[in-house]
């Protein structure tokens, strides 16, 4: 009986983890063609079985936007926007959606642009004299 309790015990617990597993993910369900669409993912909470998912994708939406932007923009124009370092991506994503939220007329544009103007809005540089 004692090597029976081991087993039963490993049982019970792949049993439990395969129980809590999240249902598989619909591939369809991170197709981003407007800005809602990338709005949607980001307001994802903690709660949802697809949160990590849902958090790399518009972390990584966000940062691809950027990366395309650097590598497509001369070196010497001047900004866009100015974000502050250190900015967390949580913090991010919240002050996105409130964006997001308070600029409905956005949210049938692209995303990317929703993404830009979020950033020159909320980070605005300082106007440089001369």
């Amino acid at each position: 009986m004692g090597k029976a309790l081991p087993t039963l015990t490993a049982v019970l617990l792949a049993a439990g983890t395969a129980s809590a597993q999240p249902a598989p993910l619909d591939p369809g369900r991170f197709q981003v063609r407007t800005l809602a669409d990338l709005v949607e993912i980001c307001r994802v909470g903690s709660n949802s079985p697809h949160y990590l998912e849902a958090v790399g994708y518009c972390n990584g939406y966000g940062r691809g936007a950027l990366d395309y932007h650097r590598a497509i923009v001369p070196p010497n124009a001047p900004p866009l926007f100015c974000a502050p370092a250190g900015t967390e991506p949580g913090t991010m994503r919240a002050r996105f959606v409130a964006w997001a939220d308070a600029n409905p007329a956005r949210l049938s544009g692209p995303a990317v642009d929703g993404v830009f103007a979020f950033l020159s809005a909320t980070f605005p540089c300082p106007t440089q004299r001369r």
